[in-house]
């Protein structure tokens, strides 16, 4: 049993985070339009953080309407993008997948921080 399990651990991760994927796509993202969590920053400041939208950006775009996604979370393409890279990582550890894993991110910190920027633009306008 042991060897069955060291043999077929990517396979079995990537089945067990499948499932847990399905489950807060389709459970727990519904559940959290119904109770929403407020946003400290835009409570304080009025203006919203960088990830407001993110979690019904991320619920529109994996029920393929992406330009409603894009509505609330321009960036959200881009989370894709790197969770994607996460993905190929966790198949393959390479050193190429390493290179594209920290591009992955330093291109989701600059897009987080263009829409925080077009987001204090819209409020001083």
């Amino acid at each position: 049993m042991k060897r069955l399990f060291v043999a077929h651990k990517k396979q079995i991760a990537l089945g067990l985070i499948f499932v847990a994927a399905t489950i807060f796509i389709f459970a727990i993202i519904p559940w959290l339009f119904l109770h929403p969590v407020p946003c400290i920053h835009k409570s304080i400041t009025g203006i919203g953080c960088p990830l407001c939208g993110m979690t019904h950006a991320l619920y529109e775009t994996f029920h393929l309407r992406f330009l409603a996604a894009l509505r609330l979370n321009p960036a959200v393409m881009v989370l894709i993008l790197w969770l994607g890279a996460e993905a190929i990582y966790f198949i393959d550890p390479g050193e190429s997948t390493v290179k594209l894993k920290k591009i992955a991110v330093i291109i989701l910190l600059i897009s987080l921080g263009i829409v925080y920027i077009f987001r204090l633009l819209h409020i001083l306008n």
